[in-house]
């Protein structure tokens, strides 16, 4: 049976291991001509207390991936994300995302075009949340120009007004225009 570490100890064991692992990432970064700084290191927190996250965090990690999204959301608030990527690394569920989106910047495991609708009505939702009253979001496309050898173009959307769960939009410009009476 392993003995439990202290605090100390395992404050420790993280002070050494990323020691460690950030010379391994700098000495194979020189040997394949690249420089240590452009290589993305990802801390793993999956069933790791918050004290540790931040502990890491403190040491310079800047990328953490988490497993599982209630896990994560359990503990979200106790860490300091602040300038710091989450990604998830584990499965998801459609009827999780609502609830993690706001939060992270990446997920690795989207495994059918179900989760991948949820996941981008989600995110345009935060996205509004996010934008004031009067200024212009842009999503969407649609022909524009009436010169569809260069594609849909960008609508731009301003906001008119929020409440709680709802934004009233409006297009920049007239998105399609027809005689209503054609007499």
């Amino acid at each position: 049976m392993m003995e439990r570490l202290s605090v100390e100890e395992r404050f420790s064991n993280i002070d050494y291991n990323l020691d460690v692992i950030n010379e391994r990432i700098a000495n194979a970064a020189v040997k394949s001509g690249r420089k240590p700084e452009d290589i993305s290191f990802m801390a793993v927190t999956k069933t790791v207390e918050p004290m540790f996250i931040n502990h890491a965090i403190e040491c310079g990690i800047d990328l953490i991936g988490e497993n599982k999204v209630q896990e994560f959301l359990s503990k979200k608030d106790e860490l300091h994300l602040e300038n710091k990527e989450v990604h998830l690394i584990g499965h998801l569920q459609t009827n999780k995302v609502k609830y993690l989106i706001p939060h992270i910047k990446l997920i690795h495991s989207v495994d059918s075009e179900k989760l991948l609708e949820s996941i981008y009505v989600a995110y345009q939702k935060t996205l509004l949340s996010k934008t004031p009253v009067g200024s212009y979001l842009t999503f969407g496309s649609y022909e524009q120009d009436n010169n569809t050898s260069n594609g849909k173009e960008a609508i731009e959307w301003l906001v008119l007004d929020k409440t709680e769960d709802k934004v009233l939009l409006i297009s920049r410009y007239a998105l399609d225009c027809q005689k209503y009476n054609k007499a």
